[in-house]
């Protein structure tokens, strides 16, 4: 839990999760985002550490779980002019379109 980052409410708890660097890099680099939750479980607010010492806040609510949504939202139709390449691409650069 983290006991620095004030919640907005009350009654919602925030935890901390330190910031890995690249991989391979040495941790411990003090960065520390923090994540509220409420008490349904729904993610609240992420409040993390930037360059040039600015802090970045993302907030989110209004959460609608398994909502109606229609199915032409998950087809994909290809532009008019897209190129359809069915197999193998030819193996000299210059032969590709």
């Amino acid at each position: 839990m983290d006991r620095e980052t004030v919640p907005a409410k009350p009654v919602d708890e925030v935890y901390a999760c330190e910031l890995g660097g690249p991989s391979g890099a040495p941790r411990g680099n003090g960065k520390v985002a923090s994540f509220e939750i409420s008490p349904e479980g729904e993610l609240v607010r992420i409040v993390m550490p930037a360059e040039g010492g600015i802090t970045l806040e993302f907030s989110f609510g209004g959460w609608i779980f398994n909502p109606r949504l229609e199915k032409g939202l998950f087809q994909f139709t290809p532009p008019s002019d897209a190129v359809i390449v069915d197999g193998l691409l030819p193996e000299t650069p210059g032969m590709r379109q």
